[in-house]
């Protein structure tokens, strides 16, 4: 494996070469793994596909959850508000 020896580190992908920090060094090595385009066409990959799709509806799932309560939260100060508004005496 290479060293990254110079003033800038690097982490992720860049043409075919992918760059990672390991036991406090960084260092680059040539990107191995699937392409996304033969994942999603390859029939090797079918299980994974199916394993990417139930996450991906647990995670939308996660989303419509977090939004519904944000939604309640800010619908019930905005109801306070109103009230407290109503109420004031002129």
């Amino acid at each position: 494996m290479s060293k990254q020896m110079s003033i800038l580190k690097l982490k992720g992908k860049m043409d075919g070469i992918s760059f990672y920090q390991k036991n406090g060094e960084y260092v680059a090595r040539k990107a191995s793994g699937p392409s996304r385009e033969r994942i999603f066409r390859d029939p090797k990959f079918e299980r994974t596909r199916e394993n990417l799709s139930g996450f991906t509806g647990m995670s939308l799932g996660g989303a419509v959850y977090a939004i519904r309560r944000w939604q309640s939260r800010v619908s019930i100060g905005v109801s306070i508000y109103f009230f407290c508004q109503s109420n004031k005496r002129v």
